[in-house]
C-alpha cells in the first residue's frame, strides 16, 4: 500500500501552523496569525495558498523550514541527515513525489483541489475555528479530516482526571516527545499560554502547568499600569534596567526564564524525584545548563527560540513538535483497524 502524504494543522490562540509530511519527514511548513473569525472559503484560500507558495529548504542547523520555491538553498552546515531530518536532495526528491502524486503547485486552482489525495489532521485550541477548518480541509482533500479529539485512536494514553479536556496541541505535543526522545519527557509549549506537559515513565500524558504566556506579560503589564509602556522582552547583558523600559524588558524575560527553570525543576522533583534531576544548581549563571538530564526538556511554540539558549535546564528546541505529534498521532490513527 502506497503511503500517503499528511496535512497536519494545528490552530492556536496565536499562531495557526501548517506541515506537510511524506515518508515520515516534514517537507514544508509555514504559519499564520489566527484570527478571531474566518469563513470557510477564507480558509480554502489560505490553505490552497500555502500549498502553492511553500516548498522545502533544509536549513543549515538540520532542522525544516519553510521557503519559497525559488529561495536558494544552503551549501553549508549540516545536512541534518544523522538527526533524521532529509537532506536538501532527499527533501526536494520527497517533494516532487508527493507533488506527483497529489497533484500540489498546480498553475492553476480550476478542477481537483491543491491538496487532493492528502490525508489531513486537525489540531485545534480554538473551538470557534475548529468546525471552520473541519469544513475547509474536507473541501480542499476530498475527504474528511481527522480531528485530534477524545474519538480519535492515537494510541497515546492519558493519565489524566478528565482526559476529553486536554488541548490538542498538549495531546500531539507528547505524542511527539514520546517518539523523538523517548519517555519520559517534559515538553514546555510557548503559546498565548506556557503550558507544561509531562509524560511519564511509561509513555502517558501524566498532566502538567498552565501558566500565562511569555508575549502576554509584557501586554497585561502594560494595561494594568498606566505609566507603564509595552515593552518588547529581550536578553540583556545586565538584569538590572537603568531605564523603566530595560526594567521592563529585562523583567519580562529573565522572568519568564526563571520561572520556565523552577517549574521544570518542580515538575521533575514531584514525578521523578532524585532520578528526574530536580534541583537546579543555584551555583550556576542562569544560561548555564545544569549537569543532570536524566529526564529530557523539549521546548517549542512562539518565543521558544529566544529562550532556549538562556534555560538552565538543558531544554532541546523542537519548532515544529506540535505538527510532528499531529502527524504521529494521524499515522496510529491510521494503522488501527
Amino acid at each position: 500500500m502506497q503511503e500517503q502524504g499528511i496535512l497536519a494543522v494545528m490552530v492556536g490562540n496565536a499562531v495557526t501552523e501548517f506541515g506537510l509530511f511524506e515518508g515520515g519527514q516534514m517537507t514544508a511548513s509555514w504559519q499564520l496569525s489566527t484570527p478571531e473569525r474566518l469563513t470557510v472559503d477564507e480558509a480554502r484560500l489560505q490553505l490552497a495558498s500555502g500549498l502553492q507558495r511553500f516548498a522545502v529548504a533544509t536549513a543549515a542547523d538540520g532542522r525544516v523550514a519553510a521557503k519559497p520555491c525559488d529561495a536558494p538553498q544552503d551549501d553549508g552546515g549540516c545536512s541534518g541527515a544523522e538527526h533524521g531530518v532529509p537532506t536538501d536532495a532527499a527533501a526536494r526528491s520527497a517533494t516532487a513525489a508527493l507533488i506527483s502524486k497529489t497533484g500540489f503547485e498546480r498553475d492553476s486552482l480550476e478542477g481537483a483541489s491543491v491538496a487532493q489525495g492528502v490525508i489531513a489532521i486537525l489540531g485545534s485550541v480554538v473551538p470557534g475555528l475548529t468546525d471552520v477548518w473541519r469544513d475547509a480541509l474536507a473541501a480542499e482533500t476530498g475527504c474528511r479530516p481527522l480531528v485530534l479529539g477524545p474519538r480519535l485512536k492515537t494510541g497515546m494514553a492519558i493519565a489524566c482526571k478528565n482526559p476529553g479536556e486536554v488541548g490538542a496541541d498538549r495531546v500531539a505535543d507528547a505524542m511527539a516527545a514520546k517518539a523523538l526522545v523517548r519517555a519520559p519527557a517534559i515538553v514546555v509549549h510557548l503559546e498565548a499560554a506556557t503550558a507544561i506537559t509531562v509524560v511519564d515513565e511509561c509513555g502517558a500524558l501524566a498532566g502538567g502547568i498552565i501558566a500565562p504566556g511569555f508575549e502576554a506579560s509584557g501586554a497585561v503589564l502594560a494595561q494594568l499600569a498606566a505609566r507603564l509602556p509595552r515593552v518588547e522582552a529581550a536578553p540583556s547583558k545586565h538584569k538590572v534596567g537603568k531605564t523603566t523600559q530595560e526594567a521592563i524588558a529585562s523583567g519580562i524575560f529573565w522572568g519568564e526564564v526563571a520561572r520556565i527553570d523552577g517549574l521544570v525543576a518542580m515538575v521533575r522533583q514531584e514525578m521523578f524525584g532524585n532520578g528526574g534531576a530536580g534541583s537546579l544548581d543555584t551555583r550556576a549563571e542562569v544560561g548555564e545548563p545544569s549537569s543532570e538530564t536524566s529526564v529530557s526538556v523539549l521546548i517549542t511554540g512562539e518565543g521558544a527560540a529566544l529562550l532556549a539558549p538562556y534555560l538552565r535546564c538543558r531544554s532541546q528546541l523542537f519548532p515544529h513538535l506540535t505538527l510532528q505529534g499531529l502527524a504521529l498521532c494521524a499515522q496510529n490513527a491510521l494503522s488501527r483497524p
